[in-house]
């Protein structure tokens, strides 16, 4: 049983290593579109342990601002927009957030906004540079 689990684990473990180094040779969209769906999953997980405490995430809005984050660092690089603009996302995306989080009919706890803005900034914004 033992020797199935560790053979079952040596081989997704060098699926995952393989499709790694893939996306990253590849590099550009498909590079931004992988990280992309390990950020939004990632975000979810994190959400999910925030609302077991108690915890009222913005979790719609913080997943679009992280996606918004990731697509325009990648048209900043292509040239497409300019660099003003991406670094123009970051505090309109926190802005957004905090502003869905205190205009809600229950209004947003501090922890509620720092939640948010947590995952925003690791998983958002540190992935994206």
């Amino acid at each position: 049983m033992s020797l199935l689990v560790s053979r079952k684990r040596l081989v997704s473990g060098l699926f995952a290593g393989v499709f790694g180094l893939l996306i990253v040779g590849l590099g550009g969209w498909w590079f931004t579109l992988a990280l992309g769906l390990i950020v939004h999953l990632a975000l979810l997980e994190f959400f999910r342990m925030a609302q077991f405490t108690g915890i009222r995430p913005a979790t719609k809005t913080t997943l679009v601002a992280c996606q918004i984050l990731l697509i325009t660092t990648q048209l900043g690089f292509d040239g497409s927009l300019p660099f003003g603009l991406t670094s123009a996302v970051l505090p309109l995306s926190g802005a957004a957030i905090c502003g869905w989080l205190l205009l809600q009919p229950v209004t947003g706890s501090i922890a509620d906004i720092a939640a948010s803005i947590f995952g925003l900034f690791y998983l958002g914004f540190l992935p994206s540079h």
